[in-house]
């Protein structure tokens, strides 16, 4: 008797693989974590690793200066958001580049560049969607988002990794 039996996580990793991306971008999907945080841990958990500083413009969001936390996909960032849900479960983080007086547009852009570079590398070619200039990886436990700066309102960019569950239950 012979059974080809597919687990869960190896025909996601299929699925994932027929829309284009590479084994790198499997393992991150199911490895389900940011630098060896794994999404919904709880805020208590999160805070005796890093130091958190919570953000006056959300109660569930806290900016992480930690130098290790900054540092992702060959660059370093200007500031990191742990963003959680109301039942205390991370639901991601958005890595930020600042337009300020030591960093220009054109410094921002050539960061975006080589942080797009190095995802498509190792994760394979991102999706576009309509109307949009952002770069997003969608696995089926997270999703990774790429967002340039936007020129007409001189900001920074944004790069997001986000749990797709983010339901308000958070029953999982």
């Amino acid at each position: 008797l012979n059974s080809f039996c597919q687990s869960k996580e190896q025909k996601a990793c299929s699925n994932l693989k027929a829309k284009g991306y590479t084994q790198g971008f499997c393992e991150y999907n199911h490895k389900y974590a940011y630098k060896n945080i794994p999404f919904e841990s709880s805020y208590d958990s999160v805070s005796s690793k890093l130091k958190l500083t919570k953000r006056t413009t959300s109660p569930y969001q806290y900016n992480c200066k930690d130098a290790n936390v900054l540092r992702w996909a060959t660059i370093t960032f200007d500031n990191c958001i742990f963003d959680f849900s109301s039942s205390d479960k991370l639901d991601g983080i958005q890595l930020q580049l600042f337009n300020n007086s030591s960093t220009s547009i054109s410094d921002i852009k050539s960061k975006i560049k080589q942080v797009q570079n190095y995802l498509t590398l190792y994760f394979g070619k991102p999706e576009k969607f309509p109307g949009t200039d952002d770069d997003t990886w969608r696995g089926n436990k997270v999703y990774i988002v790429v967002s340039p700066p936007n020129e007409k309102i001189e900001s920074g960019a944004v790069i997001a990794i986000y749990r797709t569950n983010t339901n308000a239950i958070d029953d999982l």
